[in-house]
């Protein structure tokens, strides 16, 4: 069977009002714009399919933090990405 990772980046910045309630409290969501392929001119997350070869199959958060750099650019490290890891 193949399996995929999906990530969803969030980032809160504690000093941004919420402009509904005005509150401190927003959570932000990285996305990316889809170029190609189904889904072309969507936004989604990050994320595809993990490979044996890295043993990501036994550690998905590595393929997490692959798919992460290779389709952004962002390098998180294994520690964060296992701390979050659901």
């Amino acid at each position: 069977p193949v399996e995929f990772s999906l990530v969803v980046i969030l980032s809160k910045d504690p000093y941004e009002r919420n402009i509904i309630d005005d509150k401190k409290s927003n959570i932000r969501i990285l996305l990316g714009k889809k170029l190609r392929g189904f889904g072309q001119g969507f936004y989604n997350c990050f994320g595809g399919k993990l490979e044996k070869t890295n043993d990501e199959y036994n550690n998905p958060a590595r393929g997490a933090i692959r798919e992460v750099r290779e389709e952004t650019g962002i390098h998180v490290p294994l520690s964060q990405m296992e701390n979050s890891y659901a």
